[in-house]
């Protein structure tokens, strides 16, 4: 489905996938999934910034650090107030975050 909407090939994305350049949730036998949110691409490159700098964070604790609202953020979550502008710093408050744990 997110290949689709993409408008790229299933085979794309699963490189994308295995080369860190897309964050996708594995779910044992049904697969890969990747938030939606992704297909924005400011959100796509706040995502490819955290997964760049937070190397060896585990997708699932990446995934929660940008879709979890916190109080640091009036209890908003990154990928809501990520802007053009604002992309390294929210991606540097994220790698914090999952630093952190």
């Amino acid at each position: 489905m997110f290949a689709s909407l993409a408008e790229k090939s299933e085979e794309h994305i699963l490189q994308d996938i295995h080369a860190g350049r897309l964050l996708a949730l594995h779910l044992d036998d049904r697969g890969y999934r990747v938030p939606d949110w992704q297909l924005d691409s400011t959100k796509y490159l706040l995502t490819l910034v955290v997964l760049t700098h937070a190397e060896g964070a585990d997708s699932w604790a990446a995934y929660q650090a940008l879709a979890t609202p916190t109080a640091r953020l009036a209890d908003r979550s990154p990928v809501e107030i990520v802007t053009a502008g604002t992309i390294l710093d929210v991606g540097d408050m994220v790698c914090e975050l999952l630093m952190s744990r």
